[in-house]
């Protein structure tokens, strides 16, 4: 069954993590069949968004399994812009990336919202790191803002996943990726039944955790395996329009 890996990352964070370069990544990716991987840059994300882009840019040019995130920081609004407008018109830059915890601003600070708000002329997925109630309520305030976005909640809120679940059945412009080290379990099983096979996508958060975590999860999901090959698969390739 082919996957699609819509949460992974290039570069070097400042853990104790291996596997960090493009030789190791496309190795991971031919081991775990993983068809397109989409990835956001460590150093954009930790550091300086702006080289940490560029340098993405330039890992993945000739890459056909891999495919890039923008990364912005809404601490840098015009900055932020012309990253946007720099990548998101290349055919390998699919969507936007944003990280609250490192950036410090909040998914629904005025400065990200305008950030979003520049989005709109794009029509690219946003994949926002969602980690707790009180940022999936963020999450939630700017996905009824922004209706015609459409926006990823990374780590299905993390240790709040069950309200990520129950608030984003009710928006249907919000994705859910299961990626985090809690396994807990029927989790996979839970989104589904409560919010339907079509809005739920695979993401590893590679290189940080080994996609089989994350692919185990889904396997040992007590779900059919058509609704395994949408989130492994068709969810993101419509989504991205792969």
């Amino acid at each position: 069954m082919p996957v699609i890996d819509v949460h992974a990352h290039w570069g070097v964070f400042p853990f104790a993590t291996r596997m960090a370069s493009v030789a190791d990544i496309n190795g991971i990716l031919e081991r775990f069949d993983i068809e397109k991987c989409l990835l956001s840059s460590a150093e954009a994300i930790v550091h300086d968004f702006v080289k940490g882009n560029q340098l993405l840019a330039e890992a993945i040019a000739g890459q056909p399994r891999l495919l890039g995130y923008v990364t912005i920081n809404p601490n840098y609004i015009e900055a932020s812009l012309e990253e946007l407008k720099k990548y998101l018109y290349k055919e390998n830059f699919v969507g936007v990336k944003f990280h609250t915890e490192y950036t410090g601003v909040a998914i629904n600070a005025p400065e990200t919202n305008e950030c979003f708000n520049a989005c709109r002329r794009y029509d690219k997925p946003i994949l926002i790191h969602c980690f707790g109630s009180q940022q999936v309520e963020q999450l939630l305030a700017v996905v009824e803002e922004f209706q015609s976005l459409n926006f990823i909640m990374g780590h299905m809120g993390g240790n709040a996943w069950k309200d990520g679940v129950e608030q984003a059945a009710e928006h249907f412009n919000l994705f859910l990726e299961p990626c985090a080290t809690l396994a807990d379990r029927d989790k996979i099983h839970y989104a589904i039944d409560k919010m339907g096979d079509r809005r739920v996508l695979f993401g590893s958060d590679l290189t940080l955790i080994n996609p089989a975590f994350v692919a185990g999860m889904v396997r040992d999901a007590n779900i059919s395996v058509q609704q395994k090959e949408r989130m492994f698969y068709k969810n993101a390739k419509e989504l991205f329009k792969l």
